[in-house]
């Protein structure tokens, strides 16, 4: 439907935090147009920092976490979001009580979907307490389509990334690895890149790897957003915080999942001016 659902967030000036889901696409001139969607159910309350994921298959999305308030309390919360495009007719939203142990309420984590095992996977966060996590789970079921959603925590080997919260993560999802980019811990940003093999739990023991890629590295940071393109093995990066500074720049990871080359940095010249942004979301 060449749409992007956008749910939650909170307003920079009242710091509200909202739980209203957004449509926004291409109409049926040249024009981006944003359609309000109004869900059955009672819905998520408010909130910012969480991380979604979209099943196209069940058209359902899968929301897990963020704080609740300003500047907490951390979820653990999982709904769901059935006719999440809005195009059939309906949409609702549902509750989800997984079974196994949950995570620890969290925000700013990162979140990638596995669409071949239905799986969301979970990579660290903060608690909203100055706490940090470097611990990943899956999330069975994602899209509750069993009925059956489960966490499982897992126990990769390896030595891991250092806690951080605000990082990005990708998902290649031929090989089962995913790259985790950038991130902090309350001070200085990172800009170190990890592999985890095995990373929706299946196929092997998963384990952390870190890329030492080579060409100039951009400025780290932490609140940006990488894309995976696989079609070309690349990560795409965009903006966030460099210390306190919001940047505009886009970088270029090649061999992004560490398979079929040397990894490296390219800075991308673009034309026009680009927005100086953090905490934003990219598709």
């Amino acid at each position: 439907t060449k749409k992007m659902i956008v749910f939650g967030g909170q307003d920079n000036l009242t710091k509200t935090n909202l739980n209203d889901v957004w449509l926004v696409g291409t109409s049926t001139s040249k024009y981006v147009t944003s359609t309000s969607l109004i869900p059955g159910g009672s819905g998520p309350s408010g909130r910012f920092g969480h991380v979604a994921t979209y099943d196209s298959n069940s058209n359902r999305m899968t929301t897990f976490g963020g704080a609740t308030g300003f500047p907490g309390t951390c979820v653990n919360d999982v709904w769901i979001l059935d006719g999440a495009n809005g195009q059939s007719g309906s949409s609702t939203w549902i509750p989800i009580s997984p079974s196994g142990t949950p995570p620890a309420g969290r925000l700013h984590h990162t979140g990638v979907y596995d669409a071949k095992t239905n799986s969301m996977i979970v990579f660290g966060g903060s608690n909203c307490s100055k706490g940090y996590f470097n611990d990943v789970w899956v999330l069975g079921d994602a899209d509750g389509g069993s009925g059956s959603p489960s966490w499982e925590k897992l126990v990769p080997s390896g030595t891991p990334p250092a806690a951080r919260e605000s990082a990005s993560a990708i998902y290649d999802s031929a090989n089962n690895l995913m790259t985790v980019y950038g991130g902090d811990a309350g001070s200085a940003n990172f800009g170190d890149v990890w592999i985890l093999s095995h990373a929706n739990g299946t196929g092997g023991t998963p384990t952390w790897t870190q890329l030492s890629p080579t060409g100039s590295a951009p400025n780290t940071r932490s609140g940006h957003t990488a894309v995976y393109d696989s079609a070309n093995n690349r990560m795409i990066v965009f903006g966030g915080f460099h210390l306190s500074s919001a940047l505009s720049d886009t970088a270029v990871l090649s061999f992004a999942n560490g398979i079929g080359g040397v990894p490296a940095w390219t800075s991308v010249t673009t034309k026009g001016t680009a927005p100086a942004v953090g905490f934003h979301s990219a598709v």
